[in-house]
């Protein structure tokens, strides 16, 4: 199709046909009527070149085994000529390639990066997706039920999961270096990495990854679906990002605790940092992990914001048999029911808080939980700071929903 090649299978005379459109790498639009999939023998690597895709209803972007998909805008990294500071670093969308249904009356059914499938997305806007007539794919979350715009699915092969180096600075020029380390740890099983982007307006979550699968986002913005991300004992890293506005308000939607977080994360390797999370009818970061989960699971929360969330700011949960370690520090929650609670948790969960500000939430920090399971795990908190919360700290815990 117009738009879309597959290396090393490029016609010349479509690449010459597009180039004469301009401003653009090939045709301004391309019209999916159905689901296409992208496997092996079309090539080991599929470059989409336009600047809009629109999908009917139901149609997916399906990305095979060994695959790996390019999605990329006309991206520009000089500064604007109103901010003439040299050295900025910044890359600015041109014109952002983007990714859509025909009508927003009816969803589409997003992208599915299949086991050991790579998709790469930089300076792409995907919207109008979570068709409720798609089936989600299995382990990838349940939350939800409509399709995520971007699914990774389960990595069934991977050996273990790998943590992510660390860093502090959000808008580096390590980023690429970043992207590098983590194609490496990504060998073998199914990847993303979305880098200046967009998912937006959209019935189902912004994304869904599986056991053993990587993600790697960073300057990126999820707003306005049901749910941000769901991240299944995945090992994810979020960098410099904004998820905000749980769930897709364009709806009527009227509130049913229907877990519209902004993150959520159930097992694995997670670290969000430097990133804003917002406006959820749920709560901004959940977690929690599977009962008799044999691997350690690990979330790393720093220098992030977390406002406005009609539950927990930050839920810190545990399951049974599991061994858990969560860390928060050098960040700010304010304006939650709860900032952060530590909830039903065994012995072997372990939460630690550093210097972290709590600010105008009905309850700072909280240990304890509303369901009636047992409250067991470690809590330690240092250097914190409550500022007009009505209850600063509670150590309570509801042994049935009825008290």
């Amino acid at each position: 199709a117009l738009g879309m090649y597959f290396d090393p299978y490029l016609p010349k005379d479509v690449e010459q046909a597009a180039s004469e459109v301009p401003g653009y790498a090939s045709p301004v639009a391309l019209h999916i009527t159905s689901t296409i999939h992208i496997t092996k023998s079309m090539g080991l690597r599929a470059t989409i070149r336009c600047s809009t895709i629109l999908f009917g209803k139901d149609a997916q972007l399906v990305v095979g085994e060994g695959v790996t998909l390019v999605l990329q805008g006309m991206l520009s990294n000089k500064v604007p000529s109103t901010e003439p500071q040299a050295d900025v670093g910044l890359i600015v969308p041109v014109v952002p390639l983007s990714l859509t249904a025909v009508g927003m009356a009816h969803g589409w059914g997003g992208i599915v990066i299949k086991d050991k499938g790579h998709v790469r997305g930089e300076g792409v806007i995907i919207s109008a997706t979570g068709s409720s007539s798609v089936q989600r794919v299995a382990g990838t979350g349940t939350h939800i039920k409509a399709a995520p715009a971007i699914t990774v699915s389960p990595s069934l092969d991977s050996p273990h999961r790998l943590t992510f180096p660390r860093k502090q600075t959000a808008f580096s020029s390590s980023v690429a270096n970043t992207e590098e380390l983590f194609l490496e740890s990504a060998k073998g099983r199914a990847s993303l990495v979305l880098l200046h982007s967009a998912i937006v307006n959209g019935y189902g979550p912004g994304l869904g990854i599986g056991k053993g699968s990587m993600a790697y986002i960073a300057n990126t913005v999820v707003q306005d679906v049901a749910q941000g991300l769901e991240c299944v004992e995945c090992s994810l890293w979020v960098d410099g990002s904004v998820f905000t506005d749980f769930p897709f308000v364009s709806n009527d939607f009227k509130f049913a605790d229907e877990d519209n977080d902004g993150i959520y994360v159930r097992g694995g390797i997670s670290l969000i940092n430097n990133t804003i999370i917002g406006n959820a009818l749920d709560d901004g970061i959940d977690s929690a992990c599977n009962k008799n989960d044999k691997d350690e699971s690990h979330v790393t929360i720093e220098n992030t914001f977390i406002f406005n969330c009609q539950h927990e700011g930050i839920a810190i949960s545990g399951s049974q048999g599991a061994t858990r370690f969560m860390e928060v520090s050098h960040s700010l929650v304010r304006g939650c029911q709860q900032g952060i609670e530590n909830g039903h948790s065994p012995f072997t969960h372990y939460a630690s808080i550093y210097k972290t500000v709590l600010h105008a939430n009905q309850i700072g920090l909280r240990y304890g939980d509303d369901y009636p399971l047992e409250v067991m795990g470690s809590l330690q908190g240092d250097r914190l700071v409550f500022i007009d919360n009505v209850v600063p700290y509670m150590d309570h815990v509801k042994k049935e929903h009825k008290d």
